[in-house]
C-alpha cells in the first residue's frame, strides 16, 4: 500500500475546514451556535468535521491523542486516563482475546 501524501492530506483538510460559527439568538429562545460553509448545505457536515479535526490537532488536547493498541485498529482517541490503551471496550476485548490466543496456542497445542 503506498504511503499517503502528507501535504495533500493537509491541503484537503484545510480546504474542507472552511466553515465559520455564527451566533443565533432568537428573541424567544436560547443562544446557540450554527455553522455556515462556502460549499453549500450538503457539504456542511464534512466541513464541520474537518474544522473540528484542525481544532483538535492544534488545540490543547493534542497531547492527549493516542493510537488504539488493539490489533488492526487504526483509530485514535483522546485519553482520559494514563493507563488507557484502547479506543473502545470492543477493541480492548479484541486485544485481550488476541493476547490470550497467543499465550495458549503458540505451539499448536493448548497449554494447560
Amino acid at each position: 500500500m503506498p504511503k499517503p501524501d502528507r501535504q495533500k492530506a493537509i491541503s484537503t483538510l484545510n480546504a474542507l475546514a472552511r466553515v465559520w460559527p455564527e451566533l443565533r439568538w432568537p428573541a424567544d429562545g436560547p443562544i446557540s451556535r450554527v455553522y455556515r460553509g462556502d460549499r453549500g448545505e450538503a457539504q456542511l457536515a464534512v466541513q464541520v468535521i474537518a474544522r473540528q479535526a484542525v481544532e483538535l490537532l492544534t488545540g490543547p488536547d493534542r497531547d492527549h491523542l493516542r493510537p488504539c493498541l488493539a490489533p488492526n485498529c487504526l483509530l485514535f482517541f483522546a485519553d482520559s486516563h494514563a493507563r488507557r490503551e484502547w479506543c473502545s471496550p470492543v477493541c480492548g476485548n479484541r486485544a485481550r482475546v488476541a493476547r490470550h490466543y497467543r499465550r495458549h496456542h503458540t505451539s499448536g497445542v493448548p497449554l494447560r
